[in-house]
C-alpha cells in the first residue's frame, strides 16, 4: 500500500507511519524495500521527559531520520500541574535537539474529562466544553511565538 501512496503523493515529503514501536516500524522499513520516507513519525505517552527523549534519540539513531512527534503527553495523570511540567520540561529540549523536526501535543480537547480515555482529559488544550484555552493551550500557544517547529494535531 506504501508504493501505491508514493505514487499518488509525488513530489510531497512523505512521513513514516506514526508509531510507539521502534521494532514495528523497522520491520515496515525492511518490507518496504527503497520506500521513500523523508521523517520518521512518532507517538510518545510517557510521563517523564528524559524517558521521551531516550525514545526519540533511540530512534534517531536507529533510523538516521528527523523526528517528527506526532503525538505527546502523560497519560497516567489527571493533573494539569504534571502535563504543564512535561510540556515545559520537553519543549525547550526539543528546540536545542536537532534531531526532533516537528512535534504535536495530544490532545487539543477533549469534550469530556475522565471519560476512561488513554490520556487524561487533564491533557487538553482546551478548557472543557468551551472555546477557551486551558493553561496548557495557553503554554503551548506562547511557545508557537517563540519557536517555528509548533504544530497542532
Amino acid at each position: 500500500m506504501w508504493r501505491e501512496f508514493e505514487k499518488r503523493t509525488k513530489g510531497k515529503t512523505l512521513v513514516s507511519p506514526g508509531v510507539t514501536s521502534l521494532n514495528w516500524l523497522q520491520h515496515f522499513l525492511q518490507q518496504c524495500h527503497n520506500c521513500t520516507v523523508v521523517h520518521i513519525a512518532a507517538h510518545a505517552y510517557r510521563c517523564i521527559a528524559q524517558q521521551i527523549m531516550a525514545y526519540l534519540k533511540q530512534a534517531w539513531d536507529r533510523f538516521h531520520k528527523p523526528i517528527w512527534l506526532t503525538e505527546f503527553a502523560c497519560p497516567h495523570t489527571s493533573l494539569v500541574d504534571a502535563q504543564l511540567r512535561l510540556m515545559r520540561e520537553l519543549l525547550s529540549l526539543w528546540e536545542v535537539a536537532t534531531y526532533v523536526f516537528r512535534y504535536a501535543w495530544f490532545t487539543s480537547r477533549w469534550l469530556h474529562h475522565h471519560d476512561g480515555a488513554w490520556v487524561d482529559g487533564s491533557a487538553s488544550l482546551m478548557k472543557e466544553i468551551s472555546a477557551e484555552l486551558s493553561t496548557l493551550g495557553h503554554y503551548y500557544i506562547k511557545f508557537k511565538f517563540m519557536c517555528s517547529t509548533l504544530l497542532f494535531y
